[in-house]
């Protein structure tokens, strides 16, 4: 568990359109580097949301992924609602969109919070960091 490593990255806006963009163009980083990366979302209204999103997000390219309903086991970047963590890569990333901290978060290598400019996102990152802390998890904090 001591491995895991979380970054947050906060960003200059509070538009959820700008925070989707920044999570997509993390992801399109992420898929690059062939890293593996679990999506962990709120609600199916938000897995499907970013599946569209990773469809649509490049004019010129897709973000190849899969839902984790699917059974396409061969895919890096999987998005999902629960946690069948100990499914995945043991070096996979978790892009953690919920407002809390899963119980399964040590089966990843690395942990990526985005933190819109809002008073709401901000208070739930602090929460979310005094939780990683006290799990003495080495974290970061930096501006996108």
């Amino acid at each position: 568990m001591n491995n895991v490593k979380v970054d947050f990255y906060l960003l200059n806006e509070a538009d959820e359109r700008l925070y989707y963009r920044a999570v997509c163009g993390f992801v399109q980083q992420t898929y690059q580097q062939t890293q593996a990366l679990y999506i962990y979302t709120e609600s199916v209204e938000q897995a499907h949301k970013m599946d569209q999103l990773l469809w649509t997000f490049n004019d010129i390219s897709f973000i190849p992924h899969s839902l984790e309903t699917n059974e396409e086991k061969a895919c890096m970047i999987w998005i999902g609602v629960g946690a069948h963590a100990k499914q995945f890569h043991p070096h996979a990333w978790l892009l953690n969109l919920t407002q809390t901290i899963g119980d399964f978060f040590m089966y990843f290598h690395r942990i990526i919070e985005f933190v819109p400019n809002c008073v709401k996102a901000k208070e739930q990152a602090r929460k979310k960091y005094k939780q990683y802390k006290t799990k003495n998890l080495p974290l970061s904090v930096q501006n996108k």
